[in-house]
């Protein structure tokens, strides 16, 4: 987890890619929650090694703020410098991606 902007841009084109075609595959009513179970699984296989499974911020900044302020004998330090990776890595892939798709694909499909 050394490499800061490796992850993020790791976690970025993930993003990206992932919203370039939300919308465009139909899905039957009562199957969604297994295909964003399996896009979860799909995700963490990508990116979990080079970031750890950091696809949700508050799944990596809650624990950090809750690692900062409580006095945990001999704790280290909460890495700060990597905090902004998994939150601003998956919000500005997602809407990158998002925008993308509406400038060259909505007016096709």
């Amino acid at each position: 987890m050394e490499c800061c902007y490796r992850n993020y841009w790791n976690i970025y084109f993930s993003f990206r890619n992932i919203s370039f075609g939300y919308g465009e595959v139909g899905i039957q009513v009562g199957n969604g929650a297994f295909f964003v179970g399996l896009l979860v699984v799909i995700i963490g296989m990508a990116t979990g090694g080079a970031t750890g499974y950091a696809i949700n911020p508050a799944r990596d900044l809650g624990p950090r703020i809750a690692h900062a302020i409580l006095p945990i004998k001999g704790k280290g330090d909460s890495n700060w410098k990597y905090a902004w990776v998994p939150v601003v890595g998956p919000i500005i892939g997602g809407i990158l991606g998002a925008v993308i798709f509406d400038a060259f694909l909505s007016a096709v499909l």
